[in-house]
């Protein structure tokens, strides 16, 4: 019973809610002035899954940008194993990052030309509207793709990319998008 320490966290809704409304489980309670104990174990669970997500976040499988003279600010493609961020430069130390879920993209594509190619994301609930980075290498916005495109096919099947133990990762999920 030592290790059973309890944690205070406020109750989120009005004192009379409170009054009436009071968590069942057994090992959560209302304290006298609205607070909800939660046992030291759901904390270290909850702990143990953020840092997790932290670490998956902080690996970065692919980090492209734009051609400078031909954008002069140029756009940015960091790819990790929970989600691609796009970065738009717009002026000096100005900028956009927009995040999209691995789990919520619907379709990549990559429109490429004699040397330049555009990669376009179509994340889910954007009607046609398409997130786009122009004047990549051509095979850096391939690669691109191809990351993007095995990500989704390893999140599709049920695999959790993080949880392989493989010392050329990147080439590996580089060359399930290149099969799909």
């Amino acid at each position: 019973m030592a290790d059973e320490q309890t944690v205070f966290v406020p109750y989120q809704h009005s004192p009379m809610q409170q009054l009436e409304e009071k968590p069942s489980a057994a090992n959560v309670s209302v304290g006298k002035y609205g607070n909800v104990s939660i046992p030291q174990q759901e904390i270290k669970k909850n702990s143990e899954k953020f840092e997790l997500l932290v670490g998956k976040s902080e690996k970065v499988l692919l980090h492209v940008k734009a051609v400078f003279p031909f954008d002069f600010f140029p756009d940015e493609v960091l790819i990790d194993e929970n989600k691609v961020n796009i970065i738009h430069h717009m002026f000096f130390y100005s900028h956009e990052v927009q995040s999209i879920i691995i789990q919520h993209i619907k379709d990549v594509i990559v429109d490429t030309s004699l040397f330049f190619a555009t990669l376009k994301i179509l994340p889910d609930g954007y009607n046609e509207n398409w997130v786009s980075v122009t004047y990549l290498k051509r095979k850096d916005a391939l690669c691109a793709k191809e990351i993007i495109a095995g990500l989704l096919v390893g999140f599709k099947e049920g695999v959790d990319i993080t949880k392989v133990e493989t010392s050329n990762l990147v080439q590996k999920i580089q060359t399930l998008g290149a099969a799909t």
